[in-house]
């Protein structure tokens, strides 16, 4: 059925895929920590503007 509707002109199809009983269900993954890296960046920043300042 889905392979003769997308002959068809003006015909828009979405197939969704469920997975199976036996599938483990994925973690949900963090994505990117941006925030934590700045503070880390500025923290190293500092720290190497105290050293010169100290030689």
């Amino acid at each position: 059925m889905t392979r003769k509707m997308r002959e068809l002109k003006n015909v828009k199809v979405q197939t969704m895929v469920s997975p199976g009983p036996g599938v483990v269900r994925q973690a949900p993954r963090s994505g990117r920590k941006r925030g934590r890296d700045k503070e880390a960046v500025l923290r190293d920043r500092v720290w190497r503007e105290q050293r010169k300042r100290e030689t």
